[in-house]
């Protein structure tokens, strides 16, 4: 994404990281990410992990059965004293290294995607 926009996503590999975006709000920083499915097979993607200046926070996400090319919107407020500490402000640029976990069902191990989303916070 982000072609004119100055967004970035880097390094995945099974996923397409089709749209995301890091929220200033009221509640706190939220990170959005719109994923596909490009591995050719139905997956369960079963969580993921965004760290941002050295700090985790984990979506605890609902398992979710992804199909091949299927796409997944994933949400998550990443503040307070157990995450990314106070809200970012508007404008203050970013990378949050993602980590996101699925389950083969060909083979039922467990895998991991990562990569890198960079962008400023809208």
């Amino acid at each position: 994404p982000g072609t004119w926009t100055g967004k970035r996503s880097t390094g995945f590999s099974a996923f397409q990281v089709v749209d995301f975006a890091v929220l200033n709000q009221t509640s706190g920083t939220n990170l959005t990410i719109v994923i596909g499915n490009r591995l050719g097979k139905t997956i369960n993607m079963t969580d993921i992990n965004a760290t941002l200046r050295g700090t985790a926070c984990t979506f605890g996400i609902t398992s979710t059965n992804l199909a091949p090319n299927g796409r997944t919107t994933q949400s998550k407020i990443c503040n307070g004293s157990s995450a990314w500490g106070a809200p970012l402000a508007k404008g203050t640029a970013y990378s949050v290294y993602v980590d996101i976990i699925y389950i083969d069902p060909d083979s039922s191990l467990t895998h991991l995607d990562s990569g890198t989303l960079s962008a400023s916070v809208e």
